[in-house]
């Protein structure tokens, strides 16, 4: 069975609610990697979130979704907070010492 797709255009109005969604989730998103280097005794690792200021109060993050990308990175149990504009993966034992062998990919939102 074919597929129809129905379009329609949008009034001004929804378009402009839709640059503001649009602008938002721009301005209080961030999406990244960050990638540390282990050395077999730290086991907090800390990055700035990036979220901006509103009216001179710093956002914090609502939504952060965290993941590992490396084996080093999930060898061990971790947690993460983030607070006071970072974001910090605490590791409840020591990742292994390499050179950017600890890689988190990341989602937040404020």
């Amino acid at each position: 069975m074919a597929r129809t797709t129905v379009r329609r255009e949008y009034t001004a109005r929804e378009n402009a609610n839709l640059a503001q969604v649009h602008d938002l989730l721009t301005k209080f998103t961030r999406i990244g990697r960050q990638t540390f280097s282990g050395d077999g005794t730290t086991t907090e690792f800390t990055w700035p979130h990036g979220l901006p200021d509103v009216h001179g109060i710093p956002t914090d993050p609502q939504v952060v979704l965290i993941g590992p990308m490396t084996d080093h990175a999930a060898e061990h149990p971790w947690r993460w907070d983030a607070a006071g504009g970072n974001v910090t993966i605490i590791f409840e034992t020591a990742p292994t010492a390499g050179t950017d062998n600890v890689v988190f990919c990341y989602l937040i939102m404020g």
